[in-house]
């Protein structure tokens, strides 16, 4: 009995082990406090356009303040437009200290970032999704086709 059991709870954990790998993802630091997880980029709609998921992580002191909250990092879901050098952030979550959320914001994309200020965080994503360096970081991701 006891061989089934320990048998039963070993399937289960090697089951479980496996399914990690397909919830993963790859943070790769672009900036500072800035990261874009590559496994989100994407092709958009839009030829030579991308939607990724990117994330600022304050280090000191909080990114903003809202609501008379401290924010301290924000994850977003964004779009970046490499023939024309616009981007822009779809939906957005903001955190305090303690990871739980200050704000959210759907449909934000009204506002478009020129990518022209290096620094900026729209220039990061930019730099990073519509160059070389977005290959560089997954060498074996082929999918991605480019303008």
């Amino acid at each position: 009995m006891k061989k089934k059991i320990c048998r039963a709870f070993l399937v289960a954990a090697v089951t479980a082990m496996s399914l990690v790998p397909a919830f993963a993802t790859t943070w790769v630091r672009i900036g500072d406090g800035h990261y874009i997880d590559a496994d989100s980029v994407k092709p958009s709609n839009s030829y030579g356009a991308y939607t990724m998921k990117t994330k600022y992580v304050a280090s000191g002191s909080p990114l903003e303040v809202i609501n008379g909250r401290n924010v301290w990092k924000i994850t977003t879901n964004s779009y970046v437009n490499c023939p024309t050098n616009f981007a822009k952030t779809v939906s957005y979550t903001a955190y305090d200290k303690n990871n739980k959320v200050v704000t959210t914001g759907r449909n934000v994309g009204k506002h478009w970032y020129d990518i022209h200020n290096p620094g900026s965080r729209a220039y990061e994503s930019y730099a990073f999704v519509c160059t070389d360096k977005y290959l560089n970081s997954r060498p074996d991701y082929v999918d991605l086709w480019w303008y």
